[in-house]
């Protein structure tokens, strides 16, 4: 993913695909903000507040914050 030179994104599933987790890094001393490509299947749950991530959200990492974010598809 193409989202900021300072951020680092691993995106992992499941072995059925009925779960992802996005991982993102800010490797950076500032805060970055950002939106995800809309192709993501929202919402995303932000697996350390609980909050849901809806599609055109613009996010914020801190300083070397770190969001892992879960999807589960409905089948």
């Amino acid at each position: 993913m193409n989202l900021h030179r300072s951020l680092f994104a691993i995106l992992r599933h499941s072995v059925d695909e009925k779960e992802s987790i996005l991982a993102l890094n800010n490797f950076s001393n500032v805060t970055i903000s950002f939106q995800l490509p809309e192709a993501m299947e929202y919402p995303l749950a932000d697996l350390f507040s609980d909050k849901l991530i809806k599609k055109s959200t613009e996010l914020e990492l801190e300083p070397y914050q770190v969001l892992w974010l879960k999807n589960t598809k409905e089948i």
